[in-house]
């Protein structure tokens, strides 16, 4: 399984789950000026 995984590439991997966290946080502050939350 770990092969597998440095086979597709960690940088890829490192790359989506920051892009994950840039959207999230993104979404929670466009919310927070908006009064929402």
């Amino acid at each position: 399984m770990s092969t597998i995984a440095n086979r597709t590439g960690l940088p890829e991997l490192l790359a989506t789950t920051s892009l994950g966290h840039v959207i999230g946080a993104g979404t929670i502050l466009g919310l927070r000026s908006q009064g929402i939350i």
